[in-house]
């Protein structure tokens, strides 16, 4: 479809475009957006992927956050099919100028508490496809799966257009993101001072503009029960976080365009917990 220069070019373009400093972000962005369309010409993999993560928040709900990963879960299946299926689907030359390969998997240490794979992949953009001299000197994203996750029956089927307008859109299953908030909020409190998740903060005020409080409620109730994880009130388990691991790790993350700091955004999440508090409180009173 294009020639490596002309790749390269439209993706130096749409970095200018997005008031993306480094053209880095976007390449990776793209070669994630190629990874999910090779997954989902894979009739099994399109049935049973349910995406969630940075990647989705930044692709369908205005998240700034850069990220190199594409977070999916999955359930019907076992790790040996898994890895043949996704394999074989990152194979497929889809004619758009990448190419994945040199895919070695790790065990998932998911703070969800699931088991999973993840798939550390080779990309390269535009042609030719690499020599095995080459392959030294280019970059590896991730695709980390969950394993044994049910939530197909929340899932949304949506249409999510590429960076790359002539690359067309990807039509894939996300978490609703009132899903990906509670799951943030489990992991939140489950790990407490010893999280180091700074990323979720920033995740979670994202989230919460998408939300509305009633949505928000019976997802954290279904995830916490799901996970066997009860607390009597959001904001008072929150207040007992020691946050400076939190505070540490944010300022790692990598977000185009920061505004806020730490204490500004843990504050409103503080403020987010209470109203729910307050919402529970009344719709069960």
């Amino acid at each position: 479809m294009f020639s490596s220069e002309q790749l390269k070019s439209r993706i130096k373009q749409a970095a200018k475009d997005l008031g993306v400093s480094d053209v880095n972000r976007v390449r990776t962005i793209v070669a994630l957006e190629r990874i999910v369309a090779r997954l989902v010409v894979n009739p099994f993999l399109k049935e049973h992927l349910v995406f969630g993560g940075g990647f989705v928040l930044y692709k369908e709900f205005g998240s700034n956050r850069y990220t190199k990963d594409a977070d999916a879960v999955i359930r019907g299946t076992n790790p040996e099919k898994l890895k043949t299926e996704i394999k074989n689907a990152l194979a497929l030359d889809l004619n758009d100028g990448f190419w994945f390969g040199d895919i070695f998997e790790e065990d998932l240490k998911a703070e969800s508490g699931y088991g999973g794979i993840r798939f550390n992949i080779l990309y390269k953009v535009g042609h030719p496809f690499p020599s095995e001299e080459e392959k030294s000197s280019l970059r590896r994203i991730h695709l980390d799966i969950s394993i044994g996750v049910d939530l197909e029956d929340v899932a949304q089927v949506t249409k999510s257009d590429s960076i790359l307008a002539q690359l067309g859109f990807i039509e894939w299953k996300v978490y609703p993101p009132e899903f990906i908030a509670s799951e943030k909020i489990h992991c939140l409190l489950y790990r407490g001072g010893a999280n180091t998740r700074g990323k979720d903060v920033y995740d979670l005020n994202v989230l919460f503009r998408e939300v509305s409080n009633e949505l928000l409620t019976q997802a954290i109730q279904s995830t916490f029960v799901r996970r066997k994880f009860k607390v009597k009130s959001l904001y008072e388990e929150a207040l007992r976080i020691e946050t400076s691991n939190l505070e540490d790790s944010f300022k790692h993350v990598m977000i185009e365009n920061r505004k806020d700091a730490f204490p500004s955004l843990w504050v409103l999440i503080l403020d987010k917990f209470k109203e729910l508090d307050e919402f529970k409180g009344k719709t069960h009173g």
